[in-house]
Protein backbone atom coordinates (compact mmCIF):
# COMPACT_ATOMS: atom_id res chain seq x y z
CA UNK A 1 0.00 0.00 0.00
CA UNK A 2 1.19 3.76 -0.70
CA UNK A 3 1.50 6.04 1.51
CA UNK A 4 -2.10 7.62 -0.46
CA UNK A 5 -3.78 5.01 0.04
CA UNK A 6 -2.90 4.40 4.07
CA UNK A 7 -3.95 8.46 4.22
CA UNK A 8 -7.17 7.30 2.62
CA UNK A 9 -8.02 4.24 4.79
CA UNK A 10 -6.78 6.50 8.11
CA UNK A 11 -8.77 9.09 7.31
CA UNK A 12 -12.06 6.32 7.76
CA UNK A 13 -11.12 6.97 11.49
CA UNK A 14 -13.14 10.13 12.33
CA UNK A 15 -15.96 10.27 14.54
CA UNK A 16 -18.11 12.11 11.43
CA UNK A 17 -19.76 10.14 8.78
CA UNK A 18 -17.85 6.95 9.34
CA UNK A 19 -19.32 3.68 8.15
CA UNK A 20 -17.73 1.03 10.92
CA UNK A 21 -20.25 -1.34 11.66
CA UNK A 22 -18.64 -4.10 14.59
CA UNK A 23 -16.23 -3.45 16.98
CA UNK A 24 -15.11 -6.57 18.98
CA UNK A 25 -12.92 -7.19 21.98
CA UNK A 26 -11.20 -9.50 24.27
CA UNK A 27 -9.16 -8.94 27.56
CA UNK A 28 -6.70 -11.42 28.30
CA UNK A 29 -5.77 -10.39 32.13
CA UNK A 30 -2.67 -12.83 31.93
CA UNK A 31 -2.37 -15.56 35.15
CA UNK A 32 -3.98 -17.93 33.36
CA UNK A 33 -7.29 -15.46 34.59
CA UNK A 34 -10.50 -16.03 32.16
CA UNK A 35 -10.54 -14.13 29.27
CA UNK A 36 -13.59 -10.98 28.70
CA UNK A 37 -14.95 -10.85 25.56
CA UNK A 38 -17.31 -8.32 24.06
CA UNK A 39 -19.41 -7.24 21.12
CA UNK A 40 -21.11 -4.38 20.03
CA UNK A 41 -22.28 -2.16 17.20
CA UNK A 42 -19.92 0.56 16.81
CA UNK A 43 -22.82 3.47 15.57
CA UNK A 44 -24.63 2.75 19.33
CA UNK A 45 -21.10 3.88 21.51
CA UNK A 46 -21.34 6.99 23.30
CA UNK A 47 -19.37 9.91 21.54
CA UNK A 48 -16.72 10.14 23.97
CA UNK A 49 -16.06 5.96 24.00
CA UNK A 50 -16.07 5.79 20.22
CA UNK A 51 -13.25 8.41 19.71
CA UNK A 52 -11.47 6.82 22.30
CA UNK A 53 -11.58 3.54 20.51
CA UNK A 54 -11.30 6.06 17.10
CA UNK A 55 -7.83 7.08 18.25
CA UNK A 56 -6.44 3.85 18.45
CA UNK A 57 -7.10 2.43 15.25
CA UNK A 58 -5.87 5.49 13.63
CA UNK A 59 -2.95 5.47 15.36
CA UNK A 60 -2.81 1.63 14.79
CA UNK A 61 -2.03 3.22 10.92
CA UNK A 62 0.54 5.29 11.64
CA UNK A 63 3.79 5.26 10.43
CA UNK A 64 5.84 5.13 7.28
CA UNK A 65 5.92 2.20 5.22
CA UNK A 66 8.65 -0.38 5.87
CA UNK A 67 9.30 1.63 9.06
CA UNK A 68 5.99 1.19 11.23
CA UNK A 69 3.70 -0.20 8.61
CA UNK A 70 4.88 -3.30 6.70
CA UNK A 71 2.89 -5.79 3.82
CA UNK A 72 2.76 -9.07 4.10
CA UNK A 73 1.29 -12.10 1.80
CA UNK A 74 -1.27 -14.19 3.36
CA UNK A 75 -2.49 -17.99 1.83
CA UNK A 76 -3.74 -20.81 2.68
CA UNK A 77 -6.17 -21.38 6.08
CA UNK A 78 -4.67 -18.09 7.53
CA UNK A 79 -6.28 -16.22 4.42
CA UNK A 80 -9.59 -18.38 4.66
CA UNK A 81 -9.87 -17.28 8.88
CA UNK A 82 -9.65 -13.65 8.38
CA UNK A 83 -11.73 -13.92 4.99
CA UNK A 84 -14.44 -15.36 7.50
CA UNK A 85 -13.85 -12.55 9.71
CA UNK A 86 -14.57 -9.88 7.11
CA UNK A 87 -17.45 -11.75 5.64
CA UNK A 88 -19.61 -12.32 8.57
CA UNK A 89 -18.94 -8.81 9.47
CA UNK A 90 -17.56 -9.70 13.32
CA UNK A 91 -20.87 -11.07 13.71
CA UNK A 92 -20.17 -14.39 14.12
CA UNK A 93 -19.13 -15.54 17.61
CA UNK A 94 -17.47 -18.58 16.96
CA UNK A 95 -15.23 -16.78 14.25
CA UNK A 96 -14.38 -14.21 16.47
CA UNK A 97 -13.37 -16.25 19.48
CA UNK A 98 -11.44 -18.66 17.47
CA UNK A 99 -9.19 -15.41 16.19
CA UNK A 100 -8.87 -14.27 19.58
CA UNK A 101 -7.42 -17.90 20.90
CA UNK A 102 -5.21 -17.88 18.00
CA UNK A 103 -3.91 -14.02 18.63
CA UNK A 104 -4.11 -14.34 22.59
CA UNK A 105 -1.67 -18.08 21.80
CA UNK A 106 0.43 -15.87 19.54
CA UNK A 107 1.12 -12.79 21.40
CA UNK A 108 3.63 -12.71 24.70
CA UNK A 109 3.00 -9.94 26.72
CA UNK A 110 4.22 -9.80 30.19
CA UNK A 111 0.95 -7.98 31.93
CA UNK A 112 -2.35 -7.80 30.30
CA UNK A 113 -3.57 -6.83 27.21
CA UNK A 114 -6.47 -6.48 24.99
CA UNK A 115 -7.44 -7.88 21.17
CA UNK A 116 -9.33 -5.21 19.45
CA UNK A 117 -11.09 -5.87 16.12
CA UNK A 118 -13.55 -3.52 14.33
CA UNK A 119 -15.31 -3.99 10.97
CA UNK A 120 -15.74 -1.15 8.52
CA UNK A 121 -17.23 -1.41 4.88
CA UNK A 122 -15.88 1.49 2.72
CA UNK A 123 -17.66 3.38 -0.18
CA UNK A 124 -14.60 3.86 -2.44
CA UNK A 125 -14.91 6.75 -4.61
CA UNK A 126 -14.24 6.39 -8.17
CA UNK A 127 -14.02 9.39 -11.08
CA UNK A 128 -16.26 6.96 -12.72
CA UNK A 129 -19.32 8.39 -9.77
CA UNK A 130 -19.79 4.34 -9.20
CA UNK A 131 -18.53 3.35 -5.90
CA UNK A 132 -17.18 0.35 -4.59
CA UNK A 133 -17.27 -1.30 -0.99
CA UNK A 134 -13.93 -2.02 0.39
CA UNK A 135 -15.05 -4.36 3.22
CA UNK A 136 -12.05 -4.61 5.56
CA UNK A 137 -11.40 -5.86 9.39
CA UNK A 138 -8.74 -4.15 11.39
CA UNK A 139 -6.58 -5.84 14.82
CA UNK A 140 -4.53 -3.89 17.56
CA UNK A 141 -2.85 -5.37 20.65
CA UNK A 142 -3.11 -2.82 23.16
CA UNK A 143 -1.03 -3.65 26.27
CA UNK A 144 -2.80 -2.68 29.78
CA UNK A 145 -1.57 -0.82 32.44
CA UNK A 146 -2.68 0.19 36.20
CA UNK A 147 -2.98 3.89 36.75
CA UNK A 148 -0.66 5.05 39.38
CA UNK A 149 -2.87 7.03 41.99
CA UNK A 150 -2.99 10.58 42.05
CA UNK A 151 -4.21 13.74 44.04
CA UNK A 152 -7.55 14.51 42.58
CA UNK A 153 -10.46 16.55 43.35
CA UNK A 154 -13.14 14.54 44.70
CA UNK A 155 -16.81 16.15 44.01
CA UNK A 156 -18.93 14.98 46.53
CA UNK A 157 -16.56 15.28 49.21
CA UNK A 158 -15.55 18.98 47.92
CA UNK A 159 -12.20 18.06 48.02
CA UNK A 160 -8.97 16.53 47.12
CA UNK A 161 -7.95 12.72 47.32
CA UNK A 162 -6.03 10.09 46.18
CA UNK A 163 -7.64 8.92 42.67
CA UNK A 164 -8.34 5.12 42.73
CA UNK A 165 -6.43 3.20 40.81
CA UNK A 166 -7.44 1.91 37.50
CA UNK A 167 -6.40 -0.66 34.29
CA UNK A 168 -5.85 1.99 31.21
CA UNK A 169 -5.58 1.02 27.31
CA UNK A 170 -2.66 1.88 26.46
CA UNK A 171 -1.52 2.76 22.72
CA UNK A 172 -1.27 -0.53 20.14
CA UNK A 173 2.10 -2.80 20.34
CA UNK A 174 0.99 -4.58 17.05
CA UNK A 175 -1.88 -4.46 14.76
CA UNK A 176 -2.75 -5.46 11.06
CA UNK A 177 -5.24 -4.78 8.35
CA UNK A 178 -6.62 -6.86 6.26
CA UNK A 179 -7.18 -7.48 3.45
CA UNK A 180 -4.69 -4.55 2.23
CA UNK A 181 -6.25 -1.65 -0.26
CA UNK A 182 -3.34 -1.87 -3.08
CA UNK A 183 -4.58 0.29 -6.38
CA UNK A 184 -7.39 1.37 -4.18
CA UNK A 185 -9.24 -1.93 -4.18
CA UNK A 186 -9.46 -5.04 -2.25
CA UNK A 187 -6.40 -7.47 -2.11
CA UNK A 188 -7.04 -10.66 -0.24
CA UNK A 189 -3.67 -12.02 -0.65
CA UNK A 190 -2.15 -9.09 1.46
CA UNK A 191 -2.41 -7.52 4.80
CA UNK A 192 -0.63 -4.28 6.03
CA UNK A 193 1.02 -4.82 9.47
CA UNK A 194 1.79 -2.19 12.09
CA UNK A 195 4.55 -2.25 13.92
CA UNK A 196 5.63 0.68 15.70
CA UNK A 197 8.93 1.22 16.42
CA UNK A 198 10.53 -2.52 14.26
CA UNK A 199 10.12 -4.63 17.97
CA UNK A 200 10.90 -7.62 16.99
CA UNK A 201 8.00 -8.81 19.32
CA UNK A 202 6.04 -7.24 16.57
CA UNK A 203 7.03 -9.10 14.11
CA UNK A 204 7.13 -12.58 15.49
CA UNK A 205 3.27 -12.42 16.33
CA UNK A 206 2.35 -11.00 12.95
CA UNK A 207 4.73 -13.83 11.59
CA UNK A 208 3.29 -16.65 14.12
CA UNK A 209 -0.69 -15.40 13.69
CA UNK A 210 -0.95 -15.11 9.85
CA UNK A 211 1.84 -17.10 8.57
CA UNK A 212 3.75 -14.15 6.63
CA UNK A 213 7.33 -13.17 6.17
CA UNK A 214 7.36 -9.81 6.35
CA UNK A 215 9.76 -7.56 4.22
CA UNK A 216 12.92 -5.89 5.93
CA UNK A 217 12.16 -2.79 8.21
CA UNK A 218 13.60 0.49 6.63
CA UNK A 219 17.20 0.48 9.48
CA UNK A 220 17.75 -3.20 8.15
CA UNK A 221 17.20 -2.48 4.29
CA UNK A 222 19.76 0.58 5.04
CA UNK A 223 22.47 -1.59 7.00
CA UNK A 224 21.86 -4.42 4.54
CA UNK A 225 22.50 -2.00 1.10
CA UNK A 226 25.33 -0.28 2.75
CA UNK A 227 26.92 -3.47 3.36
CA UNK A 228 26.65 -4.79 -0.17
CA UNK A 229 28.27 -1.89 -1.40
CA UNK A 230 31.21 -1.83 1.42
CA UNK A 231 31.89 -5.43 1.02
CA UNK A 232 31.08 -5.88 -3.20
CA UNK A 233 33.78 -3.04 -3.73
CA UNK A 234 35.97 -2.42 -1.23
CA UNK A 235 38.73 -0.33 -2.15
CA UNK A 236 36.67 0.73 -5.25
CA UNK A 237 34.22 2.38 -2.53
CA UNK A 238 36.02 5.95 -2.70
CA UNK A 239 34.52 9.09 -1.66
CA UNK A 240 33.88 9.69 -6.04
CA UNK A 241 31.86 6.21 -5.92
CA UNK A 242 30.14 7.11 -2.90
CA UNK A 243 28.75 10.54 -4.52
CA UNK A 244 27.79 8.73 -7.98
CA UNK A 245 25.84 6.15 -5.80
CA UNK A 246 23.81 9.00 -4.03
CA UNK A 247 23.41 11.37 -7.89
CA UNK A 248 22.12 7.65 -8.86
CA UNK A 249 19.66 6.82 -6.24
CA UNK A 250 18.68 10.96 -6.10
CA UNK A 251 17.75 10.45 -10.01
CA UNK A 252 15.58 7.95 -9.79
CA UNK A 253 13.82 8.85 -6.85
CA UNK A 254 13.09 12.32 -8.55
CA UNK A 255 11.71 10.46 -11.47
CA UNK A 256 9.45 8.34 -9.61
CA UNK A 257 8.61 10.74 -7.55
CA UNK A 258 7.37 12.93 -10.62
CA UNK A 259 5.50 9.61 -11.70
CA UNK A 260 3.93 9.25 -8.06
CA UNK A 261 4.87 6.56 -7.55
CA UNK A 262 6.83 4.70 -5.11
CA UNK A 263 9.46 2.38 -6.27
CA UNK A 264 10.89 -1.13 -5.04
CA UNK A 265 13.98 -2.24 -6.48
CA UNK A 266 15.08 -5.84 -6.49
CA UNK A 267 18.61 -7.00 -5.03
CA UNK A 268 19.57 -7.56 -8.48
CA UNK A 269 18.89 -3.91 -9.34
CA UNK A 270 20.43 -2.78 -5.98
CA UNK A 271 23.78 -5.04 -7.35
CA UNK A 272 23.58 -2.70 -10.96
CA UNK A 273 23.31 0.33 -9.38
CA UNK A 274 26.40 0.13 -7.04
CA UNK A 275 28.68 -1.64 -9.88
CA UNK A 276 28.19 1.18 -11.84
CA UNK A 277 28.74 3.64 -8.83
CA UNK A 278 32.09 2.14 -8.14
CA UNK A 279 33.29 1.11 -11.51
CA UNK A 280 33.12 -2.71 -10.36
CA UNK A 281 31.79 -6.24 -11.29
CA UNK A 282 30.72 -7.05 -7.92
CA UNK A 283 31.28 -10.93 -7.22
CA UNK A 284 27.96 -11.86 -5.83
CA UNK A 285 29.11 -15.80 -4.81
CA UNK A 286 31.63 -14.32 -2.23
CA UNK A 287 28.67 -11.98 -0.63
CA UNK A 288 27.06 -13.36 2.42
CA UNK A 289 24.05 -15.24 2.27
CA UNK A 290 22.52 -12.63 4.33
CA UNK A 291 22.96 -10.04 2.08
CA UNK A 292 20.95 -12.07 -0.22
CA UNK A 293 17.97 -11.91 2.34
CA UNK A 294 17.16 -8.94 1.53
CA UNK A 295 14.92 -9.24 -2.07
CA UNK A 296 14.17 -5.64 -2.56
CA UNK A 297 14.41 -2.30 -1.19
CA UNK A 298 11.77 0.55 -1.16
CA UNK A 299 13.75 3.29 -3.02
CA UNK A 300 12.82 6.21 -0.63
CA UNK A 301 14.47 4.11 2.52
CA UNK A 302 17.98 4.05 0.25
CA UNK A 303 17.56 7.74 -0.80
CA UNK A 304 17.61 8.94 2.95
CA UNK A 305 16.09 12.36 1.93
CA UNK A 306 18.27 15.48 1.03
CA UNK A 307 20.29 15.56 3.82
CA UNK A 308 23.78 13.90 3.70
CA UNK A 309 25.96 13.73 6.76
CA UNK A 310 29.98 13.04 6.76
CA UNK A 311 32.41 12.94 9.72
CA UNK A 312 35.27 12.53 10.15
CA UNK A 313 38.13 13.12 13.23
CA UNK A 314 35.16 14.38 15.73
CA UNK A 315 33.72 16.83 12.75
CA UNK A 316 30.00 16.20 11.83
CA UNK A 317 28.88 18.39 8.66
CA UNK A 318 25.24 18.13 7.34
CA UNK A 319 24.68 18.48 3.74
CA UNK A 320 21.52 19.91 1.63
CA UNK A 321 21.82 18.09 -1.11
CA UNK A 322 19.08 20.05 -2.44
CA UNK A 323 20.47 23.45 -2.17
CA UNK A 324 24.36 22.28 -2.21
CA UNK A 325 26.12 19.68 -3.99
CA UNK A 326 28.41 17.24 -2.40
CA UNK A 327 31.54 18.78 -1.42
CA UNK A 328 35.07 18.21 -2.84
CA UNK A 329 37.88 16.64 -1.13
CA UNK A 330 41.24 18.53 -1.69
CA UNK A 331 45.04 18.59 -0.85
CA UNK A 332 45.70 22.28 1.14
CA UNK A 333 49.53 21.74 2.52
CA UNK A 334 49.98 18.19 1.91
CA UNK A 335 46.63 17.26 3.55
CA UNK A 336 43.12 15.97 2.75
CA UNK A 337 40.38 18.16 3.30
CA UNK A 338 36.18 18.65 2.94
CA UNK A 339 35.72 21.62 0.82
CA UNK A 340 32.16 23.26 1.55
CA UNK A 341 31.97 26.46 -0.71
CA UNK A 342 30.97 29.13 1.40
CA UNK A 343 27.47 30.66 0.48
CA UNK A 344 26.12 34.13 0.89
CA UNK A 345 25.53 33.82 4.56
CA UNK A 346 27.73 32.29 7.21
CA UNK A 347 26.85 31.01 11.11
CA UNK A 348 28.70 29.50 13.77
CA UNK A 349 26.35 28.13 16.75
CA UNK A 350 23.73 30.59 15.44
CA UNK A 351 26.37 33.82 15.25
CA UNK A 352 26.63 35.46 12.05
CA UNK A 353 29.92 35.57 10.44
CA UNK A 354 30.99 38.58 8.88
CA UNK A 355 33.40 38.15 6.15
CA UNK A 356 34.85 41.43 5.20
CA UNK A 357 37.76 41.96 3.06
CA UNK A 358 40.76 42.78 4.77
CA UNK A 359 43.42 45.08 3.72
Amino acid sequence: MTKKEISEIRKQCRIQENSFTTICGCYVPGNDQEKICFTQTFQTLAQEDAQQYLALFKKGLSGKPDESLSEGVVSGEVQESLLALTDCGLRDPKVVNRFFDAAAESFAFGTGFLILLIHNCYDIPKPSGSDTAYSYIQCLICPIQESVPELGYQGKEKGFASTAKNWIVKNPAVGFLYPAFNDRCTDIHHMLAYIPGEKRSGRTFIENLLGTELPMPRSSQCAAFRALAEQGLGENLTYQAICSLKESLDMITENETQAGEEKKISWDEAVRIIEEAGEKELEKDTLPEQLKEAAEFRLSNLAGGTVTEIQTNGALIRIDRSCTPLPEIGLVSGRKYILVPVGESLEIDGFRVFEGEKE
